[in-house]
């Protein structure tokens, strides 16, 4: 299997109480969509198990802490990753955190990179 869905669940057997559960043996997973379910914790495993994921989606949950997003470093695939509407993504340098953490991000990238060359065409003008 390359590829789960599993946004906006409430009660299932891969997000009980809040947390990831139930994906340790999808080796073989590329894409992964976790959107929209008050997730609060990255569990410790995921990076170990999960090691061919390229894309990563975590948007509208509840991360609040840049040391979850840590545990996501070996994930040496990983292009793409979502946590906007997270408390996470609040934070001040939280960008700069996962550019410097997780290298392999082009979404990130491309994302950082513009906002540089908008600032930098608004600073010259």
């Amino acid at each position: 299997m390359k590829e789960n869905r599993f946004s906006q669940n409430k009660c299932d057997y891969f997000l009980s109480y809040r947390k990831i559960e139930g994906l340790e043996h999808m080796a073989s997973l590329q894409i992964l969509n976790l959107a929209s379910n008050s997730i609060e914790q990255v569990p410790f495993w995921l990076a170990k198990k999960l090691r061919s994921l390229q894309t990563l989606n975590l948007q509208n949950n509840k991360i609040f802490s840049l040391h979850e997003l840590s545990r996501l470093k070996l994930l040496k695939n990983l292009t793409e990753l979502m946590l906007a509407d997270n408390p996470v993504s609040d934070l001040a340098h939280y960008r700069l955190f996962l550019i410097f953490h997780l290298r392999s991000l082009l979404l990130l990238f491309k994302l950082l990179f513009f906002c540089i060359c908008t600032e930098q065409y608004r600073c010259s003008r």
